[in-house]
This record gives C-alpha cells, sequence and structure tokens, in this order.
C-alpha cells in the first residue's frame, strides 16, 4: 500500500498499523511518540540508536564536524549580507535563516559535547 501525498509518514504508519492489528490510532501513536522521545533520550547520550525490527541509526562526529564547520561558514555570510545595505528587501528572511543555523550549531555543539566518546 503506497502512501498518499496527504498523510504524513508517521501518520501513514499508525493508520496502517491500526488497520493490520486492530488496536485504535491513539494508541498506536502514543507508543510511537513514547519510542521516539525514548529514542531522542538515548541520541542524547549514546552515539547509535537500534529499534527493533527498523535499524540502527548512528551519530557520525565526523559528518558532524564537517556540518558545523558549515553552518559557521553560512552564518558568516549571511552577516555579511546584513551589513550590506541594499540588503532591506531580504533583510527579515536572511535574520530567520540566521537564527534557524544559529540553533542548529547550538544543538550541535552541545551533541558534540555531551555525547559519548
Amino acid at each position: 500500500m503506497d502512501k498518499p501525498v496527504t498523510l504524513t509518514v508517521k501518520q501513514w504508519i499508525i493508520r496502517n498499523m491500526s488497520t493490520k492489528t486492530m488496536v485504535q490510532e491513539r494508541i498506536i501513536e502514543a507508543v510511537i511518540n513514547h519510542q521516539c522521545e525514548g529514542g531522542m533520550k538515548g541520541l542524547e547520550r549514546y552515539d547509535s540508536l537500534e529499534f527493533s525490527g527498523w535499524g540502527k541509526f548512528y551519530f557520525n562526529r565526523r559528518k558532524a564536524l564537517q556540518k558545523l564547520e558549515k553552518y559557521r561558514r553560512i552564518k558568516g555570510d549571511l552577516e555579511k549580507m546584513l551589513s550590506n545595505e541594499e540588503m532591506e528587501k531580504k533583510r527579515h528572511s536572511v535574520e530567520l535563516k540566521i537564527e534557524d543555523i544559529t540553533r542548529d550549531i547550538g544543538i550541535l555543539e552541545l551533541r558534540m559535547t555531551n555525547g559519548h566518546k
């Protein structure tokens, strides 16, 4: 059964599991949310996470460092763009991009310092 465009992957999984197991969607959603929250907490502490039957996920430090450097470079470029007087029309969108990248940098830096080595 193909996923309809109107459903998110999560909604599609919940609907399929509900139909196949005859369990209410809200119960399946609660279980999935619980598993994902546990997984996120696990990834904060460890470099790998395994969902039985789904697969194993790894935090790749080398790729994270590369991404961190890329984000820092992009942030610097965006900040230079803001200093340009001709950027008034795009100022708001550039400021939003800087906020997003700053948040992503913070997340990666936190993960790199708090994770298992």
